[in-house]
């Protein structure tokens, strides 16, 4: 089953933190939607990995967030060039991200609350 969102959620929503792009060389879509942010994908460059870039980034969208008072969902994926699942699940841990058990506003399986 594909996750549909409501038709208002997509009027109402809009990229953010896009310079990041540009700043750290990474590719970023990280959905500012009126409820919460999702980050659907950040892709880190091969030669940049390990480098601290993509906890740097992450800590930067967790204060974004934490600004917002909004919630951050994801699921993790290799579709954007990590090696494994559970490697990429253990880094989100790591940045505080818990399962996702409430499914009400999105499918993600992972999730962040502000603090």
């Amino acid at each position: 089953m594909k996750h549909i969102k409501l038709f208002e959620e997509f009027l109402n929503e809009e990229m953010a933190l896009s310079h990041l792009e540009d700043q750290f060389g990474i590719i970023l879509d990280l959905y500012n939607t009126e409820r919460y942010l999702e980050l659907s994908r950040i892709e880190i460059p091969k030669e940049k990995r390990g480098t601290g870039v993509g906890t740097k980034v992450m800590e930067l969208i967790i204060a974004f967030a934490n600004e917002q008072g909004k919630p951050i969902f994801l699921t993790p994926s290799k579709d954007f060039g990590a090696t494994s699942i559970s490697r990429l699940t253990n880094f989100y841990k790591d940045l505080g991200f818990v399962k996702n058990t409430d499914k009400s506003l999105t499918r993600n399986t992972m999730v962040k609350y502000p603090n």
